[in-house]
């Protein structure tokens, strides 16, 4: 059951997802995407206050589940009411047959050599920023070994300074993208301090070190957030293709997640030590 409901959660996730980053291709001017880009990563940045919320029920998650579970419409229902979308019942069909087939449900082939690479580069980025986070419970747990209360505290630190970091260069990357028309270096000059931020809990197991990688990370990720859409656009091999091609880059997240996942066996390992942890006296 518990498989079956992530299913659900994950296609119902990736659906709304694709269909977000479509509504940049068709509704933004070019002019504006970066500022745009910057709505998304900002807003993408603010889920972790999602995982502040997290952390407080990690001695009760049935509990947080119900309230998260609850959150969703909810916040889905406002996007639908602010985004006011009009019907699209009069626009013109399109016509149904092998070429358009093709186009609209294959992978792009033609002028796509830097849609390839920002989706290379996506996968490989998410894959590398992922792990951090994934692991990061256990990482204060098992590696720095710091008992459950120790770690509501030391999760929500760490996720309230990437949080105001990441909305503060935000913020500010993506209007500077749309005025200065540069997109590809910071993306990659964010990618390269992303891996920076890693070095520092690696070298030191202490919960400072985890707090310098939220700080540069922070930073990073905003300014990634920001910009990366933006250059996704720029690269798309087909604007009539927008939705599709958008999608199969979004799915770089998904993908890299699965990736960046330990093993069964590891998992097992680590929940039974965090379990043991959780028994720990504060």
């Amino acid at each position: 059951m518990i498989i079956a409901g992530w299913v659900c959660v994950a296609v119902a996730e990736n659906a709304v997802a694709a269909s977000m980053v479509a509504q940049q291709s068709d509704r933004i001017a070019p002019r504006w995407r970066g500022t745009a880009s910057m709505c998304w990563g900002v807003g993408w940045t603010c889920c972790q206050v999602i995982t502040i919320i997290a952390s407080q029920f990690l001695g009760n998650p049935q509990a947080g589940m119900y309230l998260l579970a609850g959150i969703s419409p909810v916040l889905g229902l406002a996007h639908v009411i602010l985004m006011n979308e009009k019907s699209n019942l009069d626009e013109p069909r399109m016509q149904i047959d092998p070429n358009s087939l093709l186009s609209h449900f294959f992978l792009p082939v033609h002028g796509a050599r830097d849609y390839y690479l920002a989706l290379a580069g996506k996968l490989l980025m998410v894959v590398g920023g992922t792990c951090v986070g994934l692991y990061q419970l256990y990482i204060f747990t098992d590696y720095i070994h710091l008992d459950l209360n120790s770690t509501k505290l030391a999760v929500s630190t760490m996720t309230s300074i990437s949080l105001v970091t990441g909305i503060v260069f935000g913020v500010i990357a993506g209007p500077l993208a749309d005025k200065f028309g540069r997109l590809k270096a910071p993306v990659a000059i964010s990618v390269i301090f992303i891996g920076i931020a890693a070095v520092f809990p690696y070298f030191f197991p202490y919960a400072w070190a985890m707090y310098v990688f939220g700080i540069i990370s922070g930073i990073a990720n905003g300014v990634y957030n920001s910009i990366d859409g933006a250059l996704n656009l720029a690269v798309l091999p087909n604007k009539d293709t927008a939705g599709k091609d958008l999608g199969i880059i979004n799915f770089a997240n998904t993908l890299s997640q699965i990736s960046a996942r330990p093993s069964p066996a590891a998992s097992s390992r680590c929940s039974a030590r965090t379990a043991r942890c959780s028994r720990r006296p504060s």
